[in-house]
C-alpha cells in the first residue's frame, strides 16, 4: 500500500504543476542574451521630403533653418537608440536584470526631396502605408527601382493642402486649425519586399509651433528656441517610435518612459525589445536594409 501511495503521488505531480500559476514576468524582466545584445547593426533609412511642384510646401534643403532642423532630427534618431536610459519605474521594471545603455542599433540616413503636388498632398488619403493601393505606391516603387540604389526603409513626409494655406501662408492660429496627426508604419513581414513609414504634416506642425506657440501667452511666452526644442524632441521620438514598429515592436500600454508607449514621451527600450528588433532584422524582410 505504501508503494501504491508513492506511485499515485508521482502520477499526480504533473497535474499539480499544471495548476500552479507561474508568476507573470513584467515587460522588462528578461536577461540579456550576449550573442545578440552585443551585436552592432546599421540600418539604412531614406527620408523622402515631398514638396509641391514649385518646391514649396515642405522643408527646403537650401534653407539654412530648415537644413538645421533636418540635421538635428537625424542626429536625434541615432541618439535615441544609442542612449538608452534606465528608468526604474517599479510599475513595469523591478531592476532585477541589467539594462543596456545602448541598443547598438544605428541608422545610416539618406534623404531626397521630390517636387510633386499630388504626392505632397495627403488630404483625404489613407495615412497608413500598409493599405492596398496606397496613394504613394507608385512613387515608392519608382524610388526602390532607382539603379544602383541600396534598399532602404522609406520614410515619407507629406502635408495637407487643406491646412497649408491657413497655417503656413496665412499664419492663422485659430484653435479650430489643429494639425492632423496620424504617423503610421508597416509591420515586418516576408510578404513584402519593401518597408515604409508615413509621417504626415511635419512641416505644418513646425510652422504651427513657430507661428502660434512661440511667445504665446497661452504657452507662458516660451520663446522660439524653447518651442523649437519641444518640436524636435517630440517629432524625433515620433519617428523613432514608428521605426520601432517597422522593426517589429508593438505598443506598450504601460510604462510611459518606454519609446513604444502610446503617446511617445520616453526613449527607454527593454532587453527583450532590443533583442526582438535585432532578431527581426536578421530573419525577416527587413534584413535587406542592414548596411554591410
Amino acid at each position: 500500500m505504501r508503494y501504491l501511495c508513492i506511485i499515485l503521488a508521482i502520477l499526480t505531480l504533473p497535474c499539480l504543476a499544471q495548476t500552479t500559476k507561474k508568476k507573470k514576468k513584467l515587460p522588462y524582466e528578461f536577461p540579456f542574451d550576449s550573442s545578440i545584445e552585443e551585436m552592432y547593426l546599421t540600418v539604412r533609412i531614406n527620408l523622402v521630403i515631398l514638396q509641391r511642384s514649385d518646391g514649396t510646401g515642405n522643408f527646403d534643403e537650401k534653407n539654412e533653418e530648415h537644413r538645421a532642423v533636418l540635421n538635428e532630427m537625424k542626429w536625434m534618431f541615432n541618439e535615441i537608440f544609442s542612449n538608452n536610459r534606465s528608468y526604474l519605474d517599479t510599475g513595469c521594471y523591478s531592476g532585477k536584470y541589467e539594462v543596456s545603455a545602448d541598443s547598438k542599433l544605428r541608422f545610416k540616413i539618406d534623404e531626397m526631396f521630390i517636387k510633386n503636388t499630388h504626392y505632397w498632398d495627403n488630404t483625404d488619403q489613407a495615412l497608413c502605408p500598409d493599405k492596398q493601393n496606397w496613394y504613394l505606391d507608385h512613387l515608392d516603387d519608382s524610388i526602390n527601382a532607382i539603379p544602383g540604389r541600396k534598399p532602404s526603409i522609406n520614410i515619407y513626409y507629406t502635408e495637407s493642402s487643406r491646412f497649408y494655406k491657413a497655417l503656413v501662408l496665412d499664419k492663422n492660429c485659430s484653435d479650430s486649425l489643429k494639425v492632423p496627426k496620424g504617423a503610421c508604419s508597416m509591420w515586418p513581414s516576408d510578404k513584402y519586399d519593401y518597408m515604409r513609414i508615413h509621417i504626415p504634416n511635419y512641416f505644418l506642425k513646425y510652422n504651427s509651433m513657430k507661428n502660434c506657440v512661440a511667445n504665446s501667452a497661452k504657452y507662458n511666452f516660451v520663446d522660439w528656441p524653447g518651442v523649437r526644442w519641444w518640436f524636435l524632441d517630440w517629432y524625433s521620438k515620433t519617428t523613432a517610435h514608428e521605426l520601432g514598429h517597422a522593426l517589429g515592436l508593438a505598443h506598450r500600454n504601460k510604462c510611459a518612459e518606454n519609446l513604444m508607449h502610446v503617446g511617445t514621451y520616453g526613449i527607454f527600450l527593454s532587453a527583450d525589445e532590443i533583442r526582438l528588433m535585432k532578431q527581426n532584422l536578421l530573419t525577416k524582410n527587413i534584413r535587406r536594409y542592414i548596411e554591410e
